[in-house]
């Protein structure tokens, strides 16, 4: 009876110990504990928070026939024929359409816009995230991101302070928000200019591709979209090479005397033969003569780009010129014509990227658009 008296004394206090070293740790670390949890479920269930960006090892370059595209400030190239009846402006960004069955979605969000969307209009919000972060990871929107994309489930430990673990798990929920797929992989991407991020594996032939640049003059959002199967040529990292190494600042034309402001694009750029089939089309006549030439039916969608056919020289200068849509179709005859006019007198003007044959400038047939924003 003694014997078994002793043990049970002796199982009480094990369990009292056991209870008490576990109310100790759950006062200490329960809190710590709990979020490590946290983030190991959300790791399972969102693949992506536990990659951190790593370098592009395939540094290839597509050499396809391809387009010069500029839009929003930015010009790039694209390995890809433009199909110039689907590409459009949709609000904020501008819709290309490729004849390979691919698409991309242009944006240029406002400098600061994610920082200043995080931080709110709050003081003391934004002190409390100054405290919790440090002042230098909202120095712009790249190094915010950057500080986000590094951030991984494994990071939450039990043992690590509180405020050590509840950052990172702010940093996990808002990296939560950010790929355009579950699963998508993320590469630190540069070129001379710009640095930024590209999230999504093309070797996984993903459906949304999405990259993000950033410069000290901008950001630039680059959304490639295609299928996940079928007949459709799957998008390379040699194609998104050929776009991230091209991105630059676009040259832009100030507002003309209509209070409009211009933006030039160039596409599915070819050598030319018998002037492009443009020969009753000659530059040398007069804007009013081009506009008239032009389709003047108000029937259609409003639109805001002007989209012409030309033929141009190996200097770069516009010799062959015919209007396939008006800009602003809905508008009056009067004020459609006031509209487009500065916009062809500016294709006149304008010197394009001469096309080049061996490492020679050839004459070349283009798509050209011109996005008028009326102010």
């Amino acid at each position: 009876m003694r014997l078994d008296m002793s043990k049970r004394r002796k199982v009480v206090i094990g369990i009292a110990l056991v209870c008490t070293s576990l109310l100790a740790y759950l006062g200490f670390f329960g809190i710590q504990t709990l979020m490590t949890l946290e983030a190991h479920a959300m790791g399972w269930t969102t693949p992506f928070l536990s990659k951190r960006p790593l370098p592009i090892t395939d540094i290839r370059v597509s050499q396809a026939q391809g387009a010069s595209l500029s839009y929003l400030g930015f010009s790039l190239e694209a390995p890809w024929e433009v199909e110039v009846s689907r590409t459009k402006a949709v609000g904020r960004f501008q819709l290309v359409a490729f004849t390979s069955g691919n698409a991309m979605l242009i944006a240029n969000p406002p400098k600061g816009e994610l920082v200043r969307t995080i931080m709110g209009s709050a003081e003391r919000q934004q002190q409390n995230l100054r405290n919790l972060f440090g002042e230098n990871v909202f120095g712009s929107d790249f190094l915010l991101l950057q500080t986000i994309y590094n951030a991984t489930p494994s990071d939450v430990q039990p043992f690590e302070s509180r405020r050590d673990d509840a950052s990172r798990m702010v940093l996990l929920t808002l990296k939560a928000l950010l790929p355009p797929e579950k699963d998508a992989r993320v590469f630190s991407i540069h070129n001379a200019a710009f640095q930024g991020f590209q999230l999504g594996d093309p070797a996984n032939r993903p459906r949304t591709i999405l990259l993000q640049l950033f410069s000290n003059e901008g950001e630039l959002d680059v959304t490639l979209l295609q299928k996940t199967q079928g007949p459709q040529p799957a998008i390379t990292q040699a194609d998104l090479n050929r776009i991230i190494q091209t991105v630059r600042r676009a040259e832009s034309s100030p507002a003309g005397p209509t209070g409009q402001a211009l933006r030039f694009s160039q596409t599915s750029v070819t050598p030319a033969a018998d002037d492009c089939g443009l020969t009753a089309y000659p530059i040398s006549r007069s804007t009013r003569e081009i506009l008239a030439d032009a389709p003047q039916s108000a029937v259609g969608p409003p639109n805001s780009n002007l989209i012409a056919k030309a033929a141009i020289d190996p200097d770069g200068r516009v010799t062959h010129l015919r209007v396939l849509r008006l800009a602003y179709p809905e508008a009056g005859t009067a004020l459609r014509n006031k509209i487009n006019t500065q916009a062809v007198d500016e294709i006149k003007k304008k010197h394009y990227p001469a096309s080049t044959v061996d490492g020679k400038p050839v004459a070349a047939c283009s798509d050209l658009g011109v996005t008028i924003d009326l102010r």
